[in-house]
């Protein structure tokens, strides 16, 4: 990546920003009836009302945004925007609760006060506007600001003992938004009472140690690489708000999480974690996607700018997948104002261009401590397989799967995170195809797909530069049906042809039926020298070992979406070669 690059992103942004603007200045941001609050009680649809709650922060983010542009280029802002910004914020803080419905317990007398990732986030956002915009907004605006986040954060949180909520002492996401919106609301607001900040901040540091814990010792995030850019947005934005508020002295990217204490095994691991996202995209800009991911393939530049500048030679994704400005239909403010802000200090920075390239040679990357793998090959084609284990973070039980890539087409897809629903998240989350193994490229034994658990995983797991995987899966299926499964990968880094073999040992002395199990959203066609999988190009060919077409089985389903859009999704089966208490399968993709 270039700068010349990230300077189009930047004016793309801005223009983005300006027209965006202009056209929510003709309507009227839409009103919040509580009525719509119950429905997720009553049908488990989060829709309604988070359709209607997030058109709302899309009005707050885009003017808030707008005006900083004003403010930083021009010195000032027009008076009919910080007019139109300040009606919106005032509408905010008259909302009756600013978590979603998803998130609270209307049996509890005080479920209006709930600090959940939107609440949090809606704090920040307003606090870095009031704080920013201190000369323009009026008095009032900014003093109703201050009360309400007093009343619904800053008092629920800090008036109690640790933890005040679950995800103070959590190790995914929900710490570091929630926890990182915290602290930074705190630096806008309380810079004035020192003492005060001081106490709090040490107590933000301390809880987002938990989210540090949450990344295996490779630096890579476990719920994958759409929740690592969520997370790490508020944590990256907080560090960076208190380096520049302490002058330096609190820099918890470079260890100094406790004043006049070095953490020195804590900063090599954050240096690892700045570099994860840049390993998981395939060489064409295609990102990989594991168990409950976003769909979309971006990353937010603003917030590896960030990080490139405490992190020298950092390595950037391809600008291409940087997201927009409408990417994230949540219009999540610190993003936007990082991608707005950061690049362009990024770009005042005398850094040069080797520093800032993004690295396209064919390559192999494991990451062991999490058990997955990144393959591009010379050809072009990409591959990723994990192992780990069915407890993870927003887990899919997906042990041993694997996606096949070409030209920014996924032939043999991962379906990432499904619509979110009350029953997404309840008893019968596996129930769903996409987070069930039925929903993934792992085989079927009589009948029964992978259990989810911590204890069902990956017994042993092997991986070499030269693209060669090896895992004992075994555990990964119900109890006392299998003494050893062994799934061996071999990824040709020069032509990206792939062997997968599969060794069953089966503890009954009658054996069971092995079924190699894949899944595509390209609709296949069996033909006698394989399964094609793409009409043109980009296409490949599965030919499975010991099986004829005639053996092949397609089922088609609907997949309701992250973005609530139904996709069709096609599952190939055919049966593994039994003899006794072993089986043997497989197949080659080229």
């Amino acid at each position: 990546m270039r700068k010349e690059e990230i300077s189009s992103f930047l004016e793309r942004l801005k223009e983005e920003v300006q027209r965006s603007a202009a056209e929510l200045s003709q309507e009227r941001m839409p009103e919040l009836p509580m009525e719509l609050f119950g429905l997720y009680e009553k049908t488990g649809d989060r829709k309604e009302y988070d359709g209607v709650y997030l058109t709302r922060r899309k009005y707050l983010a885009v003017f808030g945004l707008s005006a900083l542009m004003h403010k930083s280029e021009e010195g000032s802002v027009p008076l009919r925007d910080v007019e139109i910004l300040s009606g919106i914020m005032e509408e905010i803080c008259r909302e009756e609760c600013w978590a979603v419905p998803a998130h609270v317990d209307r049996l509890r007398q005080d479920w209006r006060i709930t600090a959940d990732l939107f609440a949090c986030e809606t704090a920040q956002t307003l606090a870095e506007l009031s704080d920013r915009l201190s000369k323009e907004l009026p008095g009032v605006v900014r003093s109703m600001v201050r009360e309400n986040i007093e009343r619904r954060i800053f008092r629920p949180f800090f008036s109690q003992e640790p933890p005040s909520f679950w995800w103070e002492v959590c190790d995914t996401n929900w710490n570091a938004v929630c926890a990182g919106c915290i602290g930074s609301a705190c630096l806008h607001l309380l810079r004035e009472e020192k003492e005060r900040l001081a106490g709090c901040v040490n107590r933000i540091v301390r809880a987002l140690v938990h989210y540090i814990d949450g990344f295996s010792g490779d630096g890579a995030c476990l719920e994958g690489p759409g929740y690592y850019t969520y997370g790490m947005t508020y944590f990256v934005n907080f560090a960076q708000e208190l380096y520049e508020y302490s002058g330096g002295e609190r820099n918890l990217f470079s260890g100094k999480w406790e004043p006049g204490v070095l953490e020195e095994e804590r900063a090599r691991k954050l240096r690892r974690m700045a570099e994860f996202l840049g390993k998981c995209f395939f060489r064409d800009g295609r990102m990989i996607r594991f168990s409950d991911d976003s769909s979309e393939d971006t990353f937010r530049l603003g917030l590896h700018c960030v990080m490139a500048a405490q992190y020298p030679g950092l390595q950037f994704p391809p600008v291409m997948r940087a997201a927009g400005l409408h990417t994230d239909f949540c219009y999540r403010f610190a993003a936007l104002k990082m991608d707005l802000l950061e690049t362009r200090r990024y770009l005042e920075l005398p850094i040069r261009e080797a520093s800032i390239s993004h690295e396209e040679s064919q390559s192999f990357r494991i990451f062991p401590k999490a058990q997955w793998c990144v393959g591009n090959a010379a050809s072009g084609i990409g591959f990723a397989c994990k192992g780990g284990h069915n407890g993870e973070p927003h887990n899919h039980n997906d042990i041993g799967h694997f996606i096949y890539e070409r030209d920014g087409v996924l032939l043999l897809t991962d379906l990432g995170a499904g619509e979110y629903t009350k029953e997404y998240f309840g008893e019968n989350r596996y129930s769903i195809l996409c987070n069930s193994s039925f929903g993934h490229s792992v085989p079927v034994i009589d009948g029964l797909g992978q259990c989810a658990g911590k204890e069902h995983g990956c017994r042993q797991f092997r991986a070499d530069p030269t693209g060669r995987v090896e895992m004992e899966l075994c555990d990964a299926y119900p109890r006392g049906m299998l003494s050893s499964f062994r799934r061996c990968f071999h990824f040709d880094l020069r032509t990206g042809h792939l062997e997968v073999e599969d060794f069953f040992r089966f503890r009954t002395r009658g054996g069971a039926v092995a079924e190699e199990s894949l899944i595509t959203q390209i609709e296949p066609v069996i033909t006698p020298e394989g399964i094609l999988l793409g009409r043109g190009e980009p296409r490949c060919i599965v030919i499975p070992k010991g099986a004829c077409a005639e053996q092949i089985h397609v089922e088609e389903h609907i997949h309701r979406s992250h973005r609530r859009e139904n996709e069709k999704v096609y599952l190939i089966r055919w049966r593994a070669r039994t003899e006794g208490q072993t089986a043997r399968g497989g197949f080659r993709v080229c």
